[in-house]
């Protein structure tokens, strides 16, 4: 359960960052915006508490939930800076 969540999370903020990458001029609107938002943000949370969990479990490798941390945590900082330019610049 804890691994599927973990990539599904994953795998909502690569889709991301290959969508701003590779498309910079799509712009994210609305709910889709508060979406997002609520995904990066559930993903650190999700992702802190299971490595902080793992530190009780013998032999078990956090790297998918660091990997989800990291990618959460730039997804939602390029979200709030796209978002900043695009109210600055309008």
């Amino acid at each position: 359960m804890k691994r599927s969540l973990l990539i599904i999370l994953a795998a909502i903020d690569i889709l991301y960052m290959l969508t701003i990458i590779f498309r910079y001029d799509f712009t994210f609107e609305g709910v889709l915006n508060l979406l997002l938002g609520f995904a990066f943000a559930a993903g650190i949370v999700v992702s802190a508490l299971f490595i902080f969990q793992a530190q009780y479990k013998k032999g078990f490798h956090p790297i998918l939930s660091i990997f989800v941390l990291a990618m959460s945590a730039a997804s939602l900082a390029w979200l709030a800076f796209f978002n900043f330019l695009a109210d600055f610049i309008s």
